[in-house]
């Protein structure tokens, strides 16, 4: 799983603040983190056994919705 490396995550500089990558590097890792994100969902979501347990059934219905959220505020849906 890529995502807990943490070399896969983009760098700022401690002092200032900026982003040492390219703006665009940063939306497009965004972009693909969010798909990945709604590939995991949408196969969770289909798993029947998140439909007996309320708990999960919400966190994954949560999940859901706020990877709409955030590809529509940026434009990617």
């Amino acid at each position: 799983m890529e995502f807990c490396n943490p070399n896969a995550w983009p760098k700022t500089d401690v002092k200032t603040g900026e982003v040492t990558t390219g703006t665009t590097d940063i939306e497009t890792f965004r972009h693909q983190k969010a798909d990945e994100c709604q590939i995991y969902l949408d196969k969770l979501s289909r798993a029947e056994a998140f439909v007996l347990d309320a708990r999960f059934g919400m966190r994954v219905k949560a999940g859901i919705e706020t990877v709409k959220w955030v590809k529509g505020k940026k434009g990617w849906a």
